[in-house]
């Protein structure tokens, strides 16, 4: 057998065929996922900070409510986003379109880092930050189907092991975020941060964008991308989002949908040691530390998850996984009521991530393998996108309303029961469609991807 770290040529039709090892792909593409989650959580853990230096009034709860509107705002153009640069991906190609997103990601964060405040600059403070979001929610628009199909085109045979790299990598995002925000809590007093420490945590996410922005100079495109190039070339350049909307409503909406499971139960892991906080009294270096268990855990388990979808079947496998976590997430709810303590809180932490990486892992190839090829990044991207803008923004707000209404400390399960038996309705549709396509690497269309296709030399 040859050796896997070496490159292997063939010819074929013309055109040159490498093997590529996976970390040659993998390390330069979760950077930019790494970043884009960074950049998401930092602005959450300084909002406090960030409000009293662009955000100023009387109330601190409007200017808390301010600077988290300036962050949703973000969310909502993201699918604008996935539409320009999606299209712009499966036309021009994935690598050019990954670059460009990493120079606006990179441009945000320094923007954020930069700008004076508002007492020295007035209206054109709050302004410049919510331009700074407008670049960051674009970019990332772009970035998550983009970088994804450029993995599963690399690695067809075991796109559910490679493409779960992208969700593992949030819990990297997660770890860098929380030891930042940790570091500065530690060793500088809250005026300080707001003068100017948080501005060195946003300029190191500039800063770690130009690293990005070199590594993925050596990326080689998609051999399905090269493959595809000169029938790509003659469409016109809104080919790409018409023929999206054209043909494959149906299942934008079906995604949409377990996206939104996927972003509600996301977002159930990072409220949980917030509400164990605030609802049970428990002290915040509780929430710190299991924040970091979760992380750590996220790394580890979802490329094993991927990795066992590639062999048991992708579809199925998240079926399972939004079953299980529909009917297990009240029960979690209500021991952290009746145990109110660390321990709780970890176990809790522990069942939650385990039965969401079983879903999660599988995901990303899912989510990019049902589009066909020329329209792969921008169907994924808007699907993925515009299910993070309906449910991210939608379940704060229902959460906190069941809990008004209810006056039930486990109200929030409802919720996510609710997107859980959305999900496997969706499911069910995309396994009768799709789901011999992308659910095993033996399928018709799976063909192995472990070669990058060179364009043939004049």
């Amino acid at each position: 057998m040859a050796d896997s770290n070496l490159p292997q040529t063939i010819e074929t039709n013309g055109a040159t065929q490498e093997r590529v090892h996976p970390a040659r792909i993998i390390a330069p593409i979760i950077i930019g996922n790494v970043l884009e989650w960074y950049d998401i959580i930092l602005y959450t853990l300084l909002a406090v900070y960030i409000s009293k230096t662009f955000f100023p009034t009387d109330d601190p709860t409007v200017s808390l409510m301010l600077t988290f509107g300036v962050f949703f705002v973000g969310y909502l153009i993201r699918p604008i986003g996935a539409l320009v640069l999606g299209s712009y991906a499966d036309r021009a190609g994935r690598k050019p379109a990954l670059t460009l997103t990493l120079y606006l990601m990179a441009a945000g964060s320094v923007l954020l880092a930069i700008v004076p405040s508002y007492s020295a600059i007035g209206i054109a403070a709050p302004i410049l930050v919510l331009l700074a979001r407008l670049l960051q929610g674009f970019s990332a628009g772009g970035e998550y189907g983009t970088a994804t199909a450029l993995l599963v085109e690399h690695f067809r045979s075991r796109a559910g092991f490679i493409a779960s790299f992208q969700y593992a990598s949030q819990g990297l995002s997660n770890l860098l975020a929380g030891l930042v925000g940790f570091t500065l809590a530690a060793t500088l007093t809250s005026d300080q941060i707001s003068d100017w420490g948080f501005r060195i945590a946003f300029l190191s996410g500039g800063l770690v964008g130009l690293v990005a922005i070199y590594v993925r100079r050596s990326l080689p495109e998609s051999p399905e991308f090269l493959a595809k190039k000169a029938e790509i070339k003659r469409e016109s350049v809104w080919a790409p989002a018409v023929k999206l909307i054209r043909w494959h409503l149906g299942t934008l909406l079906l995604l949409i949908l377990v996206q939104g499971f996927s972003a509600t139960v996301n977002y159930t892991i990072a409220f949980m040691p917030t509400y164990a906080i605030d609802t049970f009294g428990l002290p915040a270096t509780v929430g710190f530390t299991v924040a970091i268990i979760g992380a750590c855990l996220q790394m580890v388990l979802y490329p094993i998850s991927g990795k066992l979808s590639d062999r048991f079947g992708k579809v199925n496998q998240m079926l399972v996984g939004a079953i299980i976590l529909g009917i297990i997430v009240y029960p979690l709810f209500g021991l952290v009521a009746s145990l109110a303590s660390m321990t709780g809180l970890i176990i809790v932490m522990v069942v939650l991530q385990v039965g969401f990486a079983w879903f999660a892992g599988p995901w990303s190839a899912v989510l990019t393998l049902v589009f066909p090829t020329e329209r792969r990044s921008i169907g994924a991207s808007f699907a993925y996108n515009c299910g993070i803008a309906i449910f991210g923004g939608v379940t704060p707000a229902m959460v906190t309303f069941l809990i008004a209404e209810t006056g039930q400390k486990s109200a929030p399960a409802y919720w996510l029961i609710a997107t859980a038996v959305m999900a496997v309705i969706a499911l069910v549709f995309i396994l009768r469609k799709y789901g011999k396509h992308v659910s095993r690497p033996d399928a018709e269309g799976a063909e192995d991807a472990d070669v990058r296709v060179a364009e043939p030399s004049a």
